[in-house]
């Protein structure tokens, strides 16, 4: 699985249940995610989202319109300012 920016992805279980995750940012180690309805930003390990992959925790939902995305993409630079 090698998601791209703008896609979001519904998670089924685990202790983000309920959340739709849009893949915001890519690192070497995280992909980094603004979470919805909540707005706040999740790093998850490759290796952790490779597995909620692999185990169906985690379902592709749909690529967001770009103007959405640059809301979105907006919210988490607030999130990440505000967090330091």
């Amino acid at each position: 699985m090698n998601p791209q920016l703008r896609q979001s992805f519904a998670v089924k279980r685990g202790i983000y249940a309920g959340e739709i995750m849009i893949l915001v940012e890519k690192t070497k180690v995280t992909y980094n995610f603004l979470s919805i309805p909540l707005m706040k930003n999740r790093c998850i390990p490759i290796d952790k989202f490779e597995l909620g992959w692999k185990n169906g925790i985690i379902q592709f939902v749909e690529m967001i319109p770009i103007d959405v995305y640059k809301t979105v993409n907006l919210q988490f630079k607030r999130n990440y300012t505000e967090n330091k």
